[in-house]
């Protein structure tokens, strides 16, 4: 479901604002992830990657993981937001394959 130009995509990005304290836009002058400067800080573990020059077969490989990941971390009926700085926003359920 697109949330552009709704409440709750307002709603949705000020949360992300203030819990990540996102400062966009991201910077990356060498190229790679390890060495980004990334415009959020969050307390604990994550992994950051790259997909800029990723090729088309690893790109659907990592579309399939992430969505059997999500998958298998999601309740029935349960939602996921997709939020792309100055992109479209989406909320979807991960186990609706049309979603």
């Amino acid at each position: 479901m697109l949330l552009d130009g709704t409440q709750e995509y307002d709603e949705v990005w000020n949360i992300v604002f203030k819990r990540l304290k996102f400062n966009p836009p991201f910077s990356n002058d060498k190229g790679n992830s390890a060495t980004a400067i990334l415009p959020f800080e969050i307390d604990g573990s994550y992994s950051v990657y790259t997909i800029r020059d990723m090729p088309e077969e690893k790109l659907d490989l990592m579309e399939k993981l992430v969505r059997n990941s999500l998958v298998r971390r999601t309740a029935k009926g349960k939602k996921w937001y997709a939020l792309g700085w100055q992109h479209s926003a989406f909320k979807f359920d991960p186990q609706n394959m049309e979603e």
